[in-house]
């Protein structure tokens, strides 16, 4: 007789019932688990784990063993939606299909950038950020964008393909048209600008957008927001405030912009470097509001000299960055994108 069970476990095994079990982690099927009393105790080292198919091909793996059961760690972890077989000394005794971990909502939502809830009507770009790697290709149909609660916009954003997504798939770049944003461009005469001034606007993440591995997120995600006047200004390192630590202490450098800028800019285009242009390795963490930054170093501060490096690129929520306002085409040849620095002590 072939008994065939689908499982769906999050994480560590449960007791023994006479049945087998797959061990879950990461939504990965990692371990199976062969009930002692299904094997018999003079053949329990006489079991094999098959893929079931024409060619019955075994399974690579180890075999251990806990109070109940008889433990299968595949060398790779199981295939979902195959079926494997358990046979004892050259005879089947179960089998088990691995289940598809879609109704195990474990994936979420983390931000979305601007995490403030007031933002210039020229406003560029937005950030999704998930907890877990999301499938790729089609975002824009699980975005849902309303004007004032009862308009739905549509072509709002660029349906950009491929989709910018970081290495890790889990941060999403999504843009809203730049054509509509720059003045006495044809979209924007014709359309509009997609944000206007004073207006509320409520953007939606679906639940049904799912994961890598086929689950749904855990629930939607709703971020409101509201617009205030165009950014017409560069951001300026002269408006910077500093708070520097002292020797021999982790604590953090911080950085307060006094205003919001780019969140994944920020994070990634200021850097801290030694008097020998070598950078240090350490944690950045970004201000709530993205209204500043903190660099923890990765071992005490040493006394001596510092510089803080700011790329060109590094840009506000309208994308005016360091050399040009994003509404000019024109760069403005004093800055020529070089990087600015600033000089500090560590005393």
């Amino acid at each position: 007789m072939s008994l065939v069970f689908s499982f769906l476990y999050c994480a560590c095994k449960s007791d023994a019932t006479g049945n087998l079990e797959i061990v879950w982690e990461n939504n990965k099927a990692i371990k199976l688990l062969i009930p002692k009393k299904l094997v018999g105790k003079k053949d329990q080292d006489k079991v094999q784990v098959l893929l079931f198919g024409a060619n019955n091909a075994g399974i690579l793996g180890e075999f251990s063993s806990d109070e109940n059961n008889i433990v299968f760690q595949p060398a790779i972890p199981f295939t979902h939606g195959m079926t494997y077989k358990v046979q004892v000394n050259g005879k089947p005794v179960a089998s088990i299909t691995i289940g598809t971990p879609s109704t195990v909502r474990t994936s979420k939502v983390l931000a979305i950038y601007p995490t403030k809830d007031t933002v210039p009507e020229n406003l560029l770009k937005i950030y999704i950020e998930f907890s877990s790697p999301m499938q790729e290709g089609e975002s824009l149909n699980h975005i849902v964008f309303i004007k004032n609660n009862r308009d739905t916009l549509q072509n709002t954003f660029l349906d950009l393909q491929p989709e910018l997504w970081n290495n890790d798939h889990t941060i999403l770049t999504v843009w809203f048209d730049p054509g509509r944003i720059k003045r006495d461009l044809q979209p924007n005469l014709i359309m509009g600008p997609p944000l206007i001034k004073g207006n509320h606007y409520t953007l939606t993440v679906k639940q049904d957008w799912k994961s890598q591995d086929g689950s749904e997120l855990q629930r939607s995600f709703i971020k409101d927001f509201v617009t205030v006047e165009r950014d017409s200004i560069s951001p300026d390192l002269l408006e910077w405030n500093f708070k520097f630590p002292r020797a021999g202490t982790s604590l953090p450098l911080d950085i307060n912009f006094n205003e919001s800028l780019d969140y994944m800019v920020a994070k990634n285009a200021i850097h801290i470097v030694d008097n020998l242009k070598k950078e240090l390795p350490g944690k950045v963490g970004i201000h709530p509001g993205e209204e500043g930054l903190s660099f923890v170093p990765a071992s005490p501060w040493k006394k001596g000299e510092y510089f803080i490096i700011v790329e060109s690129r590094l840009e506000d929520h309208a994308g005016n960055n360091l050399d040009r306002l994003f509404d000019n085409d024109l760069i403005q040849e004093q800055h020529n994108g070089l990087a600015r620095n600033k000089l500090f002590k560590i005393e």
